[in-house]
């Protein structure tokens, strides 16, 4: 694998491909075909803090740190633990690579119902 990888050709899809892969959500490749840089600076013990904390819901990660977190595993991962939305790996922030990329997302609105009178 090692010997092949760096002269195989890309292998990574459109990203609505794959309709059958959706997660519940909808959301397409969470694992799987590259890895993707968040915005969390890398702490390797920040979630067992957090939890202890009761910061149960999308914890904010570090206010700082010298390596970013990428999530999920790529089109090169070879263990399966690697192959999750949940899996990350610290990375330099620099650090470029065929097997890595972003999403691009957004704050979702979340409409309240009127309360009955």
């Amino acid at each position: 694998f090692k010997d092949w990888w760096p002269t195989a050709e890309r292998l990574t899809l459109p990203v609505d491909s794959m309709e059958e892969g959706r997660s519940p959500e909808g959301c397409h490749h969470m694992s799987g075909n590259v890895a993707e840089w968040v915005n969390d600076w890398y702490d390797n013990d920040y979630y067992m803090r957090a939890r202890d904390k009761v910061v149960n819901k999308n914890p904010p990660g570090p206010e700082a740190g010298a390596q970013r977190v990428a999530r999920g595993g790529s089109w090169v991962s070879r263990l399966p633990e690697w192959l999750t939305a949940t899996a990350r790996m610290p990375l330099d922030p620099a650090t470029r690579a065929l097997e890595l990329g972003f999403r691009c997302a957004r704050d979702v609105e979340v409409k309240k119902e009127k309360e009955p009178k």
